[in-house]
């Protein structure tokens, strides 16, 4: 009778309080198409799903009364629909509009943890998955290069790197997602190695990040971050064809359910650039590489995540040098990378601890061809030279968080990195330790008013310990006006290369390259202010002026006639201010605005900072017909007249005399054409106007290709 009378009265709860089926369908607002994978929601509760295919979403034994019941897609805003259930069955449908200003877009690397891009007190600068297929993007250096404030950089021997505000490539972090890349060549990043076929946005944030980062975040941190695992199965293939003999695809391949999940890519690229250094030319260039992602979640032990990718880079080339001797070179770098992340939610606490391995080799061979002229040439040189150059991390990062309501949360985390170098430009192999922790609270002492404040402790094998302290503020005048400020400080450790160098460069007459130990660490100090500014939903407005001072700069000295090395300079300071405006005249067409000044005081004498662009802007406009199936883009790069300076081989010295390069601007041009839910095609030209300088750059002139997208 007990049992009985127990089971009597779960039945009329139940029935009193009913239970019902929710069901519905999302799609773009516009092309009318449905969007797979959209979460939804009831919030204030732990139920939710996502959509399938067809955009079709089902949730199950829902308890009656009013539910709010959210709609989220990446890239699109948010929305929420209340209503009052009192049925079995009902149907919720939503319509999702872009998000334009990209606000709702979920971003990490100016704080370490996940928060909504329009409650970020540290701007952060998004490149999305639309940004990169309008470009055709197929590396990051492409990717990011038409963003106000950068500045690509060319050479046979380190790549394509960035300038970030005037601030060199050896002061700009670059993360995948939040993990130290691996490979420098002359302390800086290629750009061009890291493809683009995996990523799902870019996060660029200017300004000292070493409060969060450490070491090398000193003018600012680019995060490559890459595809997530998602439910239900998704094949991609994509191909491309261009000027100068490109041929590039990739081969995507995921799949899984809620708890678990894989994703497997891989990609070749072969030709696509003929020169990219006065008096170089490039006979062959070619990649291929193979990514892999498992995910496995659970309630019990959170989501759990193995990434693995691997990349090899080829690369032959021809230069002549003052000498008339004519050398080949062929450069091969292999790069691999494996992580492991745990992600997890305890109550009020959460965190994501990684551990991760890069291990990257590059091999560089030259070899003179004209053999004949050495007898006459009057240096030692080699008729055959091979450098070999690998670098390995290991480590481990660690992000706790705890929430003690909706007003306060403190982040913490520690970091350790074990960098192990060799080179045959450095004669033993060398290895040091890092060591970070870092806290930082999270305040909204009012609704309208947020403060991030905090900072992180490094040591480093045989160097003195480093604090850098950040403190950011966000406040908003009304909902559409916001007022952003931040202060930091951040470090540069001299690179094993700065240190220990020594290698004799054959060009020319012949000179040295010699390290020097006694090197101090760089150390900056950054400052940053402006306002952001939405109006009626068409028109946003950004304004900020940034300021950073480096001490103990690390520059270029001529020890001796033929002897080069490096020394600390005093102070340089790096000042200027940045203007972006996005106005959508209609739904169908978007225009973009972006303007930036950079200025360098340096103390006279000293030395020299060249490659900065006072002045560089960038204009875009995007226009949509047809239900958003054909889009039309137009894009111009500007940058504004700058210094240059030459290096002279025969001396073994810069010239004291700098160049001007005059100012210039590259029009770019796509079509994009949607022929149904699973076939693309694009086309477009880069650099329309064939624009070239065969001395200082940019030497790739008009560029023509095609993709092919075909999704399933």
């Amino acid at each position: 009778m007990r049992y009985i009378w127990t089971v009597a009265v779960y039945i009329l709860i139940f029935a009193g309080m009913g239970l019902c089926n929710i069901q519905g369908i999302v799609k773009d607002v516009l092309t009318r198409l449905p969007l797979e994978n959209t979460n939804i929601t009831i919030e204030g509760t732990d139920r939710g799903t996502v959509t399938d295919k067809n955009g079709y979403y089902h949730l199950e034994n829902i308890p009656n009364g009013k539910l709010s019941i959210k709609a989220s897609y990446m890239g699109y805003e948010h929305l929420v629909r209340v209503v009052d259930v009192q049925s079995q069955d009902v149907s919720v449908d939503f319509n999702l509009s872009k998000d334009i200003f990209y606000t709702q877009q979920v971003v990490v690397t100016a704080t370490r943890n996940m928060t909504y891009n329009h409650d970020v007190p540290v701007v952060t600068e998004l490149v999305t998955r639309a940004d990169i297929e309008e470009r055709g993007a197929e590396n990051v250096s492409e990717a990011i290069q038409d963003r106000a404030g950068l500045l690509m950089t060319s050479s046979a021997s380190t790549g394509q790197n960035v300038n970030i505000n005037g601030i060199d490539a050896k002061h700009i972090l670059v993360l995948e997602d939040g993990i130290p890349v691996a490979g420098k060549v002359n302390n800086r990043i290629d750009l061009s190695q890291l493809g683009t076929y995996n990523i799902d946005h870019i996060e660029i944030v200017k300004g000292p990040g070493s409060a969060l980062y450490g070491t090398e975040a000193m003018g600012g941190v680019i995060n490559v971050i890459t595809n997530p695992v998602t439910e239900g199965m998704n094949l991609n293939a994509h191909g491309k064809y261009g000027s100068g003999d490109l041929m590039s695809g990739h081969f995507t391949l995921s799949g899984g359910t809620q708890n678990a999940g894989y994703a497997f890519g891989v990609v070749h690229t072969q030709g696509g650039i003929e020169q990219n250094e006065a008096f170089v030319d490039i006979s062959n260039i070619s990649n291929e590489g193979f990514n892999t992602k498992l995910r496995w979640s659970s309630e019990q032990w959170g989501d759990w995540v193995l990434k693995g990718d691997m990349r090899s880079d080829d690369m032959e080339y021809n230069s002549t040098d003052s000498y008339g001797l004519d050398y080949t070179f062929n450069s091969q770098a292999d790069r691999r990378n494996i992580s492991m992340l745990w992600n997890h939610q305890y109550d009020n606490l959460s965190w994501r601890i990684n551990g991760f391995g890069s291990d990257y080799i590059k091999e560089l061979k030259s070899e003179i061809m004209n053999k004949e002229v050495l007898q006459y040439i009057p240096v030692p040189v080699s008729a055959v030279t091979i450098d070999t150059t690998t670098e390995m991390l290991l480590g481990a990062k660690s992000d706790f968080t705890y929430t003690f309501s909706g007003r306060y949360s403190i982040d913490w985390g520690y970091d350790y990195i074990q960098d192990t170098y060799e080179s045959d430009r450095i004669y033993n192999e060398i290895e040091r330790d890092q060591h970070g922790v870092f806290a930082q609270l999270n305040v909204r002492p009012i609704p309208r008013f947020k403060v991030v404040a905090g900072g992180r402790y490094d040591k480093v094998t045989d160097v003195d310990g480093f604090f850098s302290p950040r403190i950011s503020g966000m406040y908003n005048l009304t909902p559409d006006l916001k007022l952003r400020a931040s202060w930091g400080k951040g470090f540069r450790l001299p690179s094993f290369t700065d240190l220990y160098i020594n290698y004799f460069v054959p060009f020319g007459s012949g000179f040295f390259i010699q390290g020097n130990p006694d090197l101090k660490p760089e150390e900056s100090t950054g400052f940053n202010a402006g306002f952001e500014y939405i109006l009626t939903q068409k028109m946003m407005l950004s304004v900020m002026g940034f300021r950073n001072e480096f001490e103990n700069l690390i520059n270029d000295t001529m020890l001796s006639p033929g002897v080069i090395s490096y020394r600390n300079i005093d102070k340089a300071t790096y000042s200027g201010a940045e203007l972006q405006a996005r106005y959508y005249l209609m739904t169908n067409l978007t225009t973009i605005i972006a303007y930036n000044y950079s200025n360098v005081d340096q103390e006279a004498g000293k030395y020299t900072v060249t490659n900065i662009a006072p002045h560089t802007a960038s204009f875009r406009v995007e226009y949509r017909m047809f239900a958003n199936k054909l889009s039309l883009s137009v894009r111009d790069q500007f940058w504004g007249k700058h210094d240059v300076q030459i290096f002279d081989a025969d001396a073994g010295e810069y010239i004291d005399a700098l160049q001007k390069h005059d100012a210039y601007n590259l029009l770019d041009f796509s079509a994009n054409y949607i022929l149904n839910r699973n076939i693309s095609v694009r086309a477009g030209v880069t650099n329309l106007t064939d624009y070239k300088d065969e001395i200082y750059g940019p030497f790739v002139g008009r560029r023509v290709f095609v993709t092919f997208d075909y999704n399933i």
